[in-house]
């Protein structure tokens, strides 16, 4: 198979690792914004119910997603490194998604852990049922919920961190920000 960007069958990959991307910042958008709706929710309601299920199943996608992502990241060339841009800076913008990328996973994996420690069933969509792994306690429960919140609020300060990056190196070497963004190109 050819190593060059976009031929053969490099450029199907390609165009899998930009749909999957895409793919992954919606689905950690949604799962944020319905984090919200979650929490106000009263507790053993069926809509609370529903929202925790619906949670799980899109984290477990996410999860998913993000190893693949991962892993065409890792059999895939990396795109060139705009002309303008040191090195130094580019390693920082590529650490930057790659940092939110392992992040998320992390975020993705503490959340099925945190279910169990609960009592919750963990399925993807009633479709898949996966064995706990962990008694329910209210130890892990405290612990897994507090660590599965601090990845949370982490990917929201990386996120922020990674949007101040982008715009610092399209004001300072004249980029395009969304060249951080999923979806689009690097640049030349």
């Amino acid at each position: 198979m050819s190593t060059a960007r976009g031929s053969g069958g490099a450029g199907a990959l390609h165009a899998i690792e930009k749909l999957v991307s895409v793919l992954i910042f919606a689905l950690v958008l949604f799962q944020l914004y319905q984090s919200t709706k979650v929490g106000v929710t009263p507790r053993g309601t069926p809509a609370r119910e529903a929202l925790q299920h619906l949670h799980i199943s899109l984290g477990l996608t996410a999860t998913l997603l993000i190893v693949l992502r991962l892993w065409l990241w890792a059999r895939l060339p990396r795109p060139p490194r705009p002309e303008r841009v040191p090195a130094a800076a580019d390693a920082l913008a590529r650490h930057c998604n790659l940092g939110l990328y392992l992040t998320i996973l992390a975020f993705c994996s503490t959340g099925p852990l945190f279910a169990w420690s609960e009592g919750h069933a963990v399925s993807w969509f009633g479709l898949v049922n996966f064995p706990a792994l962990l008694q329910p306690g209210y130890r892990a429960s405290v612990t897994l919920g507090y660590l599965h919140s601090a990845f949370g609020f982490f990917v929201l300060y990386l996120a922020a961190f990674s949007v101040l990056v982008g715009l610092w190196q399209a004001l300072r070497y004249r980029v395009g920000p969304w060249r951080m963004l999923p979806g689009f190109g690097w640049g030349k």
